[in-house]
């Protein structure tokens, strides 16, 4: 029973910062040669079934650590949905190179760029597909040049 309860309460977002908890995601996008894939996988996404999540995790190849806060943490994001259009979704990961949304099925594209590293221009972006009741595990290359 507490083995139970320790992988619920391990596994989530924190409720004042939402960032990652779980030991699982830490592992997704550790070199930049995963950058531009993404997969899907099963979890309580959405609670409805018409909803999927992404969770995007940027990475860079312009540092020995492809997940360098300077390059990865507090960019700029746009999400906006292909498909149907819509109001875009604005806002920035978190120092970890995180992004969280909840979005609805169909084809997407995020564009990201950070351009506070002196000597760099870093943009990149990508179309991904959401589906209902699953996440897209999304790893991105900020692409710094």
């Amino acid at each position: 029973m507490w083995f139970l309860l320790v992988m619920i309460w391990g596994c989530g977002t924190t409720e004042d910062t939402g960032e990652l908890i779980s030991d699982e995601l830490s592992l997704f996008c550790e070199s930049i040669d995963e950058a531009g894939n993404f997969e899907f996988r099963e979890d309580a996404a959405s609670f409805d079934g018409a909803n999927g999540s992404l969770y995007a995790r940027i990475i860079t190849g312009a540092s020995e650590d492809p997940h360098n806060p300077n390059f990865v943490g507090d960019v700029s994001y746009v999400i906006d949905n292909i498909d149907i259009g819509g109001a875009p979704i604005y806002g920035a990961s978190n120092m970890d190179g995180e992004v969280l949304a909840t979005l609805g099925h169909g084809n997407w594209r995020v564009q990201v760029s950070n351009n506070r590293v002196a000597g760099y221009t870093c943009y990149s972006e990508i179309i991904f597909e959401v589906q209902p009741g699953l996440t897209t595990y999304l790893c991105l290359d900020i692409n710094c040049k």
